[in-house]
């Protein structure tokens, strides 16, 4: 590269210094004697992509056969002291320097060579063959040692490179023990983040955003946004209109219909192939356990519906007594024969007619499937919001003279202004109140479960890979509840949520209880008192916002913290101008300038994910697996006196309901996928828990994390007092309540292992 004259070493000296640190501190290239190399031992564990729970023995072989012809996976430490030579270094040399040009050019040649060695060193290989985890379908972990010199600092980063045939997931690199340094912490703030790993934190998100066009691959980990636009040529979109406003979902990238521009591709209808990042993906763990749950849902529809091709009447339960031939005995050597039969649940356990009481019936509306919704009465008779132009008239049309002979001598108004603390409704038809039960089950399905948990948190997900760096403390808050979630969804627009998906088949929609009081707990006066879910929740709520209080002020000592914070507020302008794009301009949004709003945003994001989740999830097949008891669908009007219908109302009423509510088939199915939607993960995680102890290294956040832990064991014992506490009759009945407890998973993991075959 040629010789160079005595000022051009002395320049290089100071460039260096100014570059890569002091001069003194770098080894010489040609001199051993001066570096002091060391060893910094480490831990990688990964996990193999396999086919469910075998071996990809092809996959397999190839990775060897890369392994022999030196193609390995390869890890490479990155000082969080010394910057690599970028080009704003070569532009501020070319300032400074007045050389000439054939000089400069050797000079810079050499400078890149010794300041990328204060930088990167040699790789670290993994010894994949020594460890057997070619044959391995579980986690695996690696002893790797990498070679270290103190002039460089304390390693910030990483690279890794897999030069292998098959994919696989990293889990976790640990660093045991960094000479000097101890344990090494990797969140940081925007502002906090060394310099030198400041162009890779921002390479990352951008890579993660996107370029916003083209089909998103498999392999791909984009994070993008559309709207719902494949739902079917004959429906409306999703999004993007005052008509329709929706939150959005993630981007696939498919191309637009040939019939409808504005429409995107669908994919095959039973296709489990549509597009989540990469990292959003199910393991495989998960996805055995979606899989095996269909199956077995599969059977229990399809046996029971060809028996009956040749049934009469076809397609029609004949009696409660019919509906039950469904479910399995409860003698447990009966089970194995059994298979295709449906597990019984406890609201026919006991006393498989105490559903068709009317005090059930009141008590399932304040504890049941749909218990989020309540509201307390203002108006009588209720009117709708709806537009009574394009919906029709939606006011009620029960009257006071209706109602009030049955309410002990009150008036209405005596009862909107009163809201007594326990009060049943009065003795009515049971068949007439059941015909509210398909309303409240669409309603349930559609808003209440799917928009109000699934839906609303997927822009977040979106929003928080694209703007937060995984080095960001409130990325580790709450990625642990976004687990699967986007997986679940795209896979529910797919197959449930669809025209003419699972939902559609089964479910065709034709209650503020609470006042602020600064004197009550959590700031709240109950109107009605026996309200589990509110009492319940209230308290779990608490929990999580004490949690996310203390997690927050490690990070934020100040608000101006919060302002300063150029990734957060990136975020959370996304989320809003993007994510909700629909509802950007309501005045309700936090503004994001103080901690409290911080606190109260990512509480909110974490109770909607987990708690939320699971009170309108999993005491779905408990309540509505026998859906007599919640049937989905009016096949026909209340019959009026004078018909052949009224006629058999009264000499049959089990008949006349059966051919009101859900047919056979539309039964089996529509059971089918709740039970799926109330089946736990074999992999899911519990609220207060993480999938690894390294989700972070600062210690306090780990222990007010076990605080956290320990609180909500209290709050679960306090439950578990409250049902069984004889006073609180809406804890009473023929199904133990499904309450807010510590051995409910809250995370949406388990969220959505129903939506799997079905849908999301």
């Amino acid at each position: 590269m040629g010789i160079f004259p005595p000022c051009c070493a002395e320049i290089l000296e100071k460039l260096l210094e100014t570059v890569c640190g002091k001069q003194h501190d770098v080894p010489r290239l040609n001199d051993s004697s001066n570096t002091s190399s060391i060893k910094i031992k480490g831990t990688v564990v990964l996990r193999k992509k396999n086919v469910l729970n075998f071996k990809d023995a092809g996959s397999s072989f190839l990775d060897q056969m890369y392994e022999l012809f030196g193609k390995r996976v390869s890890l490479q430490l990155i000082s969080a002291v010394h910057a690599d030579l970028g080009k704003s270094h070569f532009d501020l040399i070319m300032q400074i320097l007045e050389l000439r040009k054939e000089i400069l050019e050797n000079l810079l040649v050499v400078l890149y060579v010794m300041c990328l060695s204060c930088t990167l060193r040699k790789p670290a290989i993994l010894e994949w063959a020594s460890t057997k985890t070619w044959i391995s379908v579980e986690e695996a972990a690696f002893n790797i040692t990498f070679d270290w010199d103190e002039s460089i600092g304390l390693p910030g980063a990483f690279i890794i490179k897999n030069h292998h045939h098959n994919q696989f997931y990293l889990k976790t690199v640990t660093l045991e023990d960094v000479p000097g340094h101890g344990e090494v912490h990797f969140t940081y703030l925007p502002c906090n983040t060394p310099e030198p790993l400041q162009p890779y934190r921002n390479e990352e998100l951008v890579n993660l955003r996107g370029t916003g066009s083209g089909m998103l691959k498999e392999w791909d980990r984009v994070y993008d946004y559309a709207v719902y636009n494949d739902l079917g040529h004959d429906r409306p979109v999703l999004g993007g209109s005052k008509d329709h406003p929706y939150p959005r979902r993630g981007r696939t990238g498919r191309p637009p219909t040939k019939k409808d521009s504005s429409l995107e591709i669908r994919l095959a209808l039973l296709s489990l192939n549509i597009y989540v990042p990469r990292d959003e993906r199910f393991n495989h763990v998960k996805f055995k356990d979606f899989l095996a749950y269909g199956a077995t849902e599969t059977g229990r529809v399809i046996i029971p519906q060809i028996a009956s091709l040749l049934a009469k009447p076809f397609n029609e339960f004949n009696n409660f007594k019919h509906v039950l031939e469904f479910y399995k005995d409860q003698a447990p050597e009966r089970s194995k024969e059994q298979f295709h039969k449906f597990p019984v649940r406890h609201v026919i356990k006991e006393d498989n007619s105490a559903w068709r009481t009317d005090e059930e019936f009141g008590r399932e509306m304040l504890a049941g499937v749909n218990r989020v919704i309540i509201q307390g009465l203002q108006e009588f008779p209720p009117t709708s919001k709806l537009n009574p132009e394009v919906y029709g008239d939606q006011t009620s049309k029960i009257t006071r003279e209706q109602i009030e002979k049955y309410m002990d001598g009150l008036t209405v108004d005596d009862e909107i202004n009163m809201v007594p603390a326990v009060k049943y409704l009065p003795h009515v038809m049971m068949r007439v109140l059941k015909a509210i039960a398909v309303n409240d089950s669409g309603y349930h399905q559609l808003v209440s479960h799917r928009l109000n948990t699934h839906a609303a948190i997927e822009p977040f997900i979106i929003a928080t890979n694209r703007q937060l760096s995984v080095l960001h403390p409130i990325d580790k808050l709450l990625q642990p509840h976004f687990r699967d979630t986007m997986n679940i969804n795209a896979l529910a627009w797919q197959i449930l949520i669809n025209a003419g998906g699972i939902l559609e088949l089964t479910v065709f929609p034709s209650k503020g209880v609470a006042v602020p009081d600064p004197s009550k707990p959590h700031g709240l006066r109950l109107l009605i008192e026996d309200y589990p879910y509110a009492v319940d929740g209230l308290e779990i709520w608490s929990a999580i916002e004490t949690w996310v209080d203390e997690y927050c002020s490690f990070y934020y000592s100040v608000d101006d913290m919060i302002k300063d914070d150029s990734e957060l507020q990136s975020w959370w302008t996304e989320v809003r101008n993007m994510g909700h794009a629909d509802l950007k301009e309501e005045p309700w949004w936090p503004q994001m300038q103080t901690r409290a709003e911080l606190v109260h945003i990512c509480t909110i994001i974490i109770w909607v994910a987990s708690a939320l989740h699971a009170a309108v999830n999993f005491g779905q097949y408990p309540y509505a697996g026998y859906l007599p008891n919640h049937p989905t669908t009016s096949r026909r009007f209340m019959p009026t006196p004078g018909t052949p219908e009224y006629a058999e109302l009264e000499s049959n009423h089990e008949v006349a309901y059966l051919k009101t509510i859900t047919a056979q088939f539309q039964t089996l199915l529509g059971i089918s996928l709740i039970e799926m939607l109330s089946m736990h993960s074999s992999d899911e995680i519990n609220l207060g828990q993480r999938d690894t102890r390294e989700w972070t290294f600062d210690r306090q956040p780990r222990h007010e994390l076990e605080r956290f832990r320990d609180k909500l064991v209290e709050i679960e014992n306090r439950i578990m007092d409250r049902n069984n506490d004889n006073i609180l009759k809406n804890r009473e009945g023929p199904l133990f309540p499904v309450a807010l407890s510590t051995s409910n998973p809250y995370n949406c993991t388990s969220i959505f292992i129903l939506i799997l075959g079905h849908e999301s």
